[in-house]
Formats: C-alpha cells, structure tokens, sequence
C-alpha cells in the first residue's frame, strides 16, 4: 500500500491488518518511494515525464503479492528531474538475458514511480499494487507505464487527474492547489487543519485527532509542496487502455477531495475494471471502513 497526501505509512495499519491473513502485504508512503527511487537531489518537482514507457516483453510470473499503496506526502528532497533519454527499445529479450540498464527502464517516469518499480522488483515478479489518493494516481503511473509488473490494482479514492480543467470537471481546480502551496509556508497549521477537514466529510473530525496528524507531517513541507506538484501536473487519462490487469476501484459517494464521479470516468476507460461505491463516506475511505474494504479487495482476489 502506498500512502498519499499528508499522510504517514503507520494510518494504514488498519487495511493492512485486515489484508495481512494469507497475503504478503508491504505498507509504505510516498515518501518511502522518493527515497527507494534513489532520487536525492533538491527540487520541488518529482516529475520526469515524456510519456508512458514501453512495456519489456514477455510478462513476468504473476504472485499473490501487495504492495499497499498509502496516502502520504511528496517528497522533494529525494526527487529529480532527469533528463530524457530516448527510451531503449527491450521488448524482444527476456528480462534475463536483456542488457538494458535499470536507469534506462525507468525513463519518463517520476521518481514516485521509479521507487514503486524499485519495490516491486526487489519482491521479485509481479505485484498486486493498493493505491490510496495519491498513492492511486502513483499506482496507475507505474502500471501505464510497466503492466507486467502489477498483477492486479486497486485504486482507493483516486483519480488519473487530480485537477479540473478544460472539458474536466471532476476535480479541484488548480488555484485551489497553488493556493494550498502557499498556505503550506504562511499557514501551515491553518491549510492541513481544512485538508484533514474536507478529507473527513462527511465527519467531523475532531480538533485533536487533526493535530496528531499534522504533527506527524509538520517537518513535511517541502515534500507537501512537492506533492501537490506533482497532483497539479499529472494526467494520465489518456494511457489508461494500456493497463489490461483487472482493477479494481473503491471510492465514497461523499468524497470531497476527489468526486466519485473521477473514479466512474476512469473505470469506464480501463479495459478491465470494476467499480464500487460506498455511501455515507468520503475521502478517507481507508481509514473509516478498512474491514469493509478488505473484504472487497479479497472478493476481487479469488
């Protein structure tokens, strides 16, 4: 599981727990991924996009292996911007007896990305990948771009867009992102309080369960910063037919931050999806009905 926006590894425990009985489940942020995607350069921009990387041929062997996507920070003190290369063109070896350097595999790719890679191959084979808000929009990423390494996805509150725009409108519109940025250095107290606010509707959080939480993430503001960067600047709309594992997306009727109606858009364009929709909940879906989704998620696996 990956973790997404604001959020540590550790608020995932309860769908990690109830995922755990039979499965290899590994729990991690975003920030996890900056870090594993060898990324450690200073930049407020964790992009290195130049569109999706063609897929290495044949597909690798499929296991019952999940990595648990949970919604966490960016990370810009342990991202770059690469240069791009030309992609090299590896589809008529195996991934045995190919040359090809690791560096060049992950061109075009953000280094969230490039750690989720990193992670999944150090498992070895394929992975079912769990992404939650910003942990989906990295899954997808890593999925449009290498689908022979994720057996099966399931997307938690996410989108392949996360900002509205010209002829979009399931999303948050961009100011409202810049001006977040902003808050994150005058205010920050102030802009994670009305995050962890709309990311509850339609529950009240109360005021110090909020600041637990941004107390875990106060030292974060470059990598917020950085996250929000990459939520502003990445679509992935247009790649999505490239994924042919089933998915499998779960999303709250009453989701603030992202609309359901993204996640219905979205399913519609995957060639295998399947979509479920809980009412009553918004964004934090993972947090307020994790058994629920655990069972979900294992009805989607057998």
């Amino acid at each position: 599981m990956i973790a997404g926006w604001g959020h540590t590894a550790e608020t995932m425990n309860g769908l990690s727990d109830a995922l755990a009985s039979g499965s290899d489940v590994s729990a991690v942020s975003i920030h996890d991924l900056a870090v594993n995607g060898n990324s450690p350069s200073p930049t407020n921009n964790p992009l290195q996009f130049s569109g999706v990387r063609r897929a290495i041929e044949p597909p690798l062997s499929v296991s019952r292996r999940i990595v648990a996507a949970v919604r966490a920070n960016g990370n810009p003190r342990f991202c770059r911007t690469a240069s791009i290369r030309q992609p090299t063109d590896c589809s008529d070896r195996s991934l045995e007896r190919q040359s090809c350097r690791r560096d060049k595999l992950t061109d075009g790719m953000s280094s969230y990305a490039e750690g989720l890679l990193s992670l999944i191959e150090e498992k070895g084979g394929s992975s079912m990948v769990i992404g939650w808000s910003l942990g989906g929009l990295v899954a997808l990423e890593t999925a449009c771009n290498w689908p022979e390494r994720v057996s099966r996805l399931v997307l938690v509150s996410a989108t392949p867009r996360f900002c509205s725009g010209e002829g979009y409108s399931f999303g948050i519109p961009v100011q409202n992102i810049r001006a977040m940025n902003l808050g994150l250095k005058r205010e920050f107290h102030k802009t994670m309080t009305g995050f962890y606010r709309l990311a509850a509707e339609p529950f009240k959080e109360p005021l110090p369960a909020i600041r637990d939480q941004w107390n875990q993430v106060s030292g974060w503001i470059d990598e917020l910063a950085g996250g929000l960067h990459y939520l502003m600047n990445t679509d992935l709309r247009e790649d999505l037919h490239r994924i042919h594992s089933p998915v499998l997306m779960l999303h709250g009727r009453e989701d603030h931050v992202i609309p359901w109606q993204a996640a219905a858009t979205a399913s519609r364009a995957l060639p295998d999806s399947r979509l479920c929709l809980y009412d009553a909940v918004g964004h934090d879906l993972p947090l307020r009905e994790p058994e629920r989704l655990a069972e979900d998620i294992r009805g989607f696996l057998s």
